[in-house]
């Protein structure tokens, strides 16, 4: 297993985030995961800095995610396939480069239905996108897209049943499962699914209630789903996805405790 924390390498190579690379860094997790949009719109000046502060860093970037901005549309009116790959190209070649290759598609405003609209359609919709326009750049730059399940107010795919209708939909190996433990917990999940779909998991985001960040113990439900990945055999990747930690301790005592939670 891997452990890593969430941030903006952007913002830490160009602006005020540096202290928390430093703090993830100092707790000595074993990666740092990155916003894919912040990477792709960075202009060059930001993300020629951005790879120069990686390679003196010393930790390594293999997860991104925030895959689109709400410009970007998966579903519904705008969507666009030539758009989509156009945006991937720039986004995929420099997470590339600097090393990503597991990309969470989240991406909640670029999914989002209107009121009323078909589910149905909505799932047709998303699964030809991303079999047509996400999974030939996936293939291009080796890269693995992660569906994420979220919780409402989105209103399409919030559970990892959900996730699977995508995943199965599309039937590319480039295209498989996140699991997120905010998104199960507030969506009411039964943590005992993950054991039959293990095989598609391949990252997992860690927080508690209100995206908390979890230093002297576990909520029911939180602990649950850990219980139920580990006992499902899951050892790949976790990143904590939670609220900003004040000082390095918060991740360090963070980070033990889901150590001791695994082991």
């Amino acid at each position: 297993m891997l452990f890593g924390s969430c941030i903006n390498i952007v913002a830490a190579a160009c602006g005020d985030k540096r202290p928390i690379a430093d703090y993830i860094k100092q707790s000595k997790f074993d990666f740092m995961e990155a916003n894919l949009t912040a990477l792709k719109q960075a202009t060059e000046e930001e993300y020629k800095a951005t790879r120069a502060f990686l390679d003196s860093f010393g930790l390594p970037v293999p997860v991104s995610n925030s895959m689109f901005p709400k410009e970007i549309r998966l579903t519904a009116e705008g969507v666009d396939p030539q758009k989509v790959k156009d945006y991937l190209e720039i986004a995929f070649s420099r997470a590339h480069e600097i090393g990503i290759r597991k990309a969470v598609l989240g991406s909640d405003k670029s999914r989002q239905l209107p009121d009323g609209y078909s589910q149905d359609k909505a799932y047709e919709e998303m699964i030809f996108i991303v079999r047509e326009a996400v999974v030939p750049m996936a293939e291009k730059y080796d890269i693995t897209v992660l569906i994420e399940p979220l919780r409402r107010p989105c209103n399409f795919i919030n559970t990892l049943e959900d996730g699977m209708r995508v995943v199965n939909g599309v039937n590319h190996p480039k295209v498989q499962l996140l699991a997120d433990t905010i998104h199960m917990i507030t969506s009411g999940e039964d943590p005992k699914y993950v054991h039959t779909i293990t095989d598609h998991i391949r990252h997992v985001h860690v927080s508690d209630w209100n995206r908390a960040l979890p230093q002297f113990g576990y909520s029911p439900e939180l602990s649950a789903v850990l219980r139920e990945l580990k006992a499902a055999g899951y050892a790949d990747t976790f990143s904590f996805e939670a609220n900003e930690p004040k000082d390095r301790f918060e991740l360090q005592r963070s980070l033990l405790l889901l150590k001791q939670k695994l082991a």
